[in-house]
């Protein structure tokens, strides 16, 4: 009996390894199974995700993904990541298992829908089970009811739910090695069958498109080009579509490669075409990849341009017209060419065929709300300017004459500044890039057209090509931009095809391209889709394969702005002094701009932003520029000092006659002018370094009979000249004693006491009532000292402040008092005359530069702030309170010009930090 019962358990153990190792053999010949033999031959778009639980976990804590999960096609990716997420954190020994094994997502349209199909390789019966159990653990524990399906030999389980009373289904199975979830039975059964069935079905483009891609990056992405327009359809508007109806595909099939980082995106890969002129990127075939040279033409405000490079001009139309007859539209392209021809004498073609040198692009800078075609541009750089200008002559209308007697022209002179103008002609051809390139080039109206650096100019009007002019003319494109110059040098710089968009910037141009939905939630996000401040896309032609190379930039610190830039203008880093708004004395209602950069430049700049001169000092000025008139006869001078000298240069940019006035010993303040009887007979007052203040006039001379003390310490803020009483009062501190002389320097108050001064200049308390006018400063510890011209002293604690605040004595609530504006470290506040606090504010950083006060036409006061660590200027209201459409980019003290109409926007120009003056107009 026990032999008996010993043979039972022999034969069952026998016959259960034997079934074990049945079992383990069938299931085991499928491990390693490649998720491509399962993918659809329809298949839109196939992302293979490697390393899925690294990934997810990385991605889920980055601020892009973070930003852009809401986005269409993000929020797709994401919530699957999301799902691979939280089914590995179910059990850490089964994540461990998983974390590094790919997702591969397929994408494919049904029935007006986009299905999805993931699906991951399975290495051994571990990781069967691990998915098995994970997948099941995540829907029961969420309450969703599953039941299970028979397909062929496939056991496929429905889990169903459903969502703010939406139905919502999923399909799981393990099939040959394959774990797959799909949110369409159809579609899960499709790739059943084609893992099972004996011959394998394959696409030639696919293959060549498959051994292109590399396995040490973060995501494939395959696209399927004959399949795109259905899967993006949801996308884009039908009149686009309608557009492109029967246009050639970009290509076959393209494999791109992403890379994630912090802040970027990287991309690279290949697209296929066939070997006859049937796709796009055929067009290039032929053509040697180059730089594309247009972006220095480009405004810097250019939010979207795409741009063609092309070396054989004869070859790519001879193409073109082959892609068009294989489409059935070239009769539709010949006969809108010959029309213009048989009509002018031009055909645009020919033109394009005989000047086009290199490249050629459309490019929009910024939208304007009511001109939906404004700012929208052609460029083709030519051969040569002159010819092509004269080539184009018979398609220029002739324009009515501007004044009388004056013959009709086919052109209107637009005048830059007083020195510089361009002939803009009007266009008889409004769509002139349609005509030669086709749709691509669509959508930007050629009414009007210039030519300037050999380059043929075509946009929507003379104001709008008046602004592309303008901006080359002040250096402000897009290849001078540091921005756009740091995110270019991780791209290429040979190529054919180049897209680059700045997204927030340019949506509105594509509001009719877009879904409509699709624009209203971009819109609606819009201050997102901003923080992509770049994103650049460039195919070329390599070895008759096209070779894509992009890039996508995050910035998250970019926000919207509802102040536009008017000009952007190229010179360097400035001097702390900053911009100055002074008198054109030739044309007195154009403002010009004097500034100094941080090579000790002066440079005068007209209001529209072109440099009219540039001179060399020895040195950064210390001082206020001053606009003086001293000759009286109508022309103006530029006043200022230096550590070493006195300058006065006239309007021309040439030194006065005895300027500069050289000091004797270096300057330890910053000059300083009186004008007595407001008679222009100037008076120069400075102290240096021998503690010793000298006066000058305004020939350059000392002025005799002043014969001040020498001061005890050194003197670092400016002389002062107050009038009280109908009596005269210079003014000036050292570091422990008030200087208070009359016109001849002599001393005639006394000041009691010991006081330790602050840096600040005195400001004058004029008489109210029965209170004499008196002058208010602060010391060392932040507390107000009130000076009488009796050498009496009332001091005001307000608060302690640092060594180095700033105090501006202002009436900043228009009730006729002074009140006190005080600024130490990040913290700036205001009191009254009674030490009531009118506001307070706080800045993330310590501000080094000074407040400034500007008084608005309708008399109120605003607070000016520069905080150099931000790199942004803040403009407060008297409550301290941001005025709208602050803070912008500025990292200099900044000047605002005012319009004689108070209702109109008023200019801003501060410097930046990366080189660049801004005039800001803001409402």
């Amino acid at each position: 009996m026990g032999k008996k019962i010993l043979v039972g358990i022999t034969v069952l153990l026998v016959a259960g390894l034997v079934t074990g190792w049945y079992l383990f053999t069938r299931e085991s010949k499928y491990f390693g199974t490649s998720a491509f033999r399962a993918i659809p031959e329809n298949a839109s778009v196939i992302v293979r995700i490697h390393h899925i639980g690294n990934y997810s976990s990385r991605s889920l804590d980055n601020a892009m993904w973070k930003a852009f999960y809401r986005f269409p096609g993000v929020s797709t990716l994401y919530w699957k990541m999301k799902l691979a997420d939280s089914l590995l954190n179910l059990n850490i020994k089964r994540k461990n298992l998983l974390t590094d094994k790919d997702l591969t997502i397929v994408f494919q349209e049904k029935n007006d829908q986009v299905q999805w199909l993931s699906m991951i390789e399975l290495s051994s019966l571990n990781e069967k089970r691990a998915l098995s159990e994970l997948s099941g653990k995540y829907f029961t524990k969420n309450g969703i009811s599953a039941k299970k399906i028979k397909f062929r030999k496939a056991e496929l389980t429905c889990y169903s739910w459903k969502e703010a009373g939406v139905p919502f289904v999923y399909f799981i199975t393990i099939n040959q090695g394959l774990f797959l979830g799909c949110t369409d039975q159809t579609m899960l059964t499709e790739a059943i069958d084609q893992l099972e069935s004996k011959t394998a079905k394959g696409n030639a483009f696919f293959e060549k498109t498959n051994k292109s891609a590399t396995g040490n990056i973060d995501i494939n992405i395959y696209l399927n080009h004959q399949k795109l327009p259905q899967f993006t359809q949801k996308l884009v508007s039908e009149t686009f579509w309608e557009r492109l109806n029967g246009s050639a595909r970009l290509a076959e099939w393209s494999e791109i490669d992403l890379n994630q980082k912090t802040d970027e995106l990287i991309l690279n890969g290949f697209s296929f075409t066939g070997d006859s002129i049937n796709h796009h990127l055929d067009l290039f075939r032929a053509q040697k990849p180059d730089s594309f040279t247009l972006t220095r033409l480009f405004p810097a405000e250019s939010s979207f341009f795409l741009g063609y490079v092309i070396s054989n001009n004869t070859q790519f139309l001879k193409d073109y017209k082959k892609l068009l007859e294989n489409n059935q539209q070239l009769s539709s392209y010949k006969k809108s060419n010959s029309e213009i021809d048989s009509l002018y004498g031009v055909n645009p073609q020919k033109l394009v065929e005989e000047n086009l040198d290199g490249s050629v692009s459309i490019v929009f800078t910024r939208s304007e709300p009511e001109m939906s075609e404004e700012n929208r541009y052609f460029v083709m750089r030519v051969k040569n300017g002159s010819q092509v200008e004269e080539a184009m002559n018979p398609l220029a209308n002739f324009m009515p004459a501007q004044r009388k007697r004056e013959k009709p022209k086919n052109f209107t002179l637009y005048q830059v500044d007083e020195e510089t103008s361009f002939k803009i002609y009007q266009s008889k051809v409004n769509d002139f890039g349609k005509r030669v390139f086709g749709e691509v080039f669509a959508n930007v109206a050629t009414n009007y057209y210039a030519i300037y650096d050999n380059c043929l100019i075509m946009g929507s009007s003379v104001e709008s090509l008046g602004r592309f002019l303008r901006a080359n003319v002040l250096q402000e494109t897009l290849g001078n931009d540091p921005a756009y110059q740091k995110f270019s040098s991780g791209l290429s710089d040979r190529l054919n095809v180049y897209l680059w968009c700045s997204p927030g910037q340019t949506l509105k141009f594509f509001e009719e391209t877009l879904n409509s939905k699709i624009f209203r939630s971009l819109v609606k996000d819009q201050e997102t889709l901003l923080k992509i401040g770049s994103a650049g896309w460039q195919i070329g032609n390599e070895n008759g394969m096209f070779y894509n190379m992009g890039r996508l930039k995050y910035n998250p610190s970019v926000h919207q702005n509802p102040t536009s830039v008017f000009w952007k203008s190229h010179l360097g880093n400035l001097n702390k002094s900053g911009p100055h708004f002074v008198i054109n004395p030739d044309d007195k209602s154009h403002q010009e701009i004097i500034v100094q950069d941080e090579a000790s430049n002066l440079i005068l700049m007209s209001g529209e932003g072109r440099i009219l001169w540039k001179i060399k000092l020895k040195g950064p000025i210390k001082s206020d520029i001053f606009q003086l008139e001293c000759f009286k006869d109508g022309k103006r001078q530029y006043f200022f000092s230096t550590s070493e000298a006195l300058y006065m240069i006239d309007h021309e940019g040439n030194n006065i006659s005895n300027f500069p006035v050289n000091l004797r010993s270096p300057a330890t303040n910053s000059v300083s002018v009186a004008d007595y009887e407001h008679n222009l007979d100037y008076r120069f007052f400075i102290a240096c370094k021998d503690h010793k203040v000298y006066l000058f006039d305004k020939k350059g001379k000392k002025v005799k009979g002043w014969t001040p003390p020498n001061s005890e310490h050194t003197v670092l803020q400016p002389i002062q000249f107050f009038r009280v009483d109908h009596k005269d009062y210079l003014v000036f501190t050292d570091k422990n004693r008030v200087y208070i002389l009359d016109r001849k320097g002599k001393p005639i108050v006394t000041i009691k006491g010991d006081l330790t001064f602050s840096k600040n200049s005195f400001s004058l308390q004029p008489k109210s009532g029965k209170n004499r006018a008196r002058l208010i400063t602060t010391d060392i510890n932040g507390k107000i000292l009130s000076v009488s011209f009796d050498g009496s002293v009332k001091k005001l604690s307000v608060g302690r402040f640092s060594a180095n605040h700033f105090l501006i004595c202002e009436d900043l609530n228009s009730d006729n008092l002074q009140d006190y504006l005080i600024l130490s470290e990040d913290s700036l506040v205001a009191f009254d005359q009674n030490s009531k606090r009118i506001f307070a504010r706080k800045f993330n950083h310590p501000i080094v530069l000074p407040p400034q006060i500007f008084t608005f036409p309708d008399k109120s006061r605003k607070i000016g702030i520069t905080d150099t660590n931000e790199n942004k200027i803040y403009l407060l209201n008297n409550d301290g309170s941001i005025y709208n459409g602050f803070p912008l980019e500025g990292n200099s003290p900044f000047t605002i010009k005012f319009s004689e109409n108070e209702n109109l926007p008023f200019n801003l120009v501060t410097g930046t930090l990366d080189g660049l003056i801004y005039n800001y107009q803001i409402n």
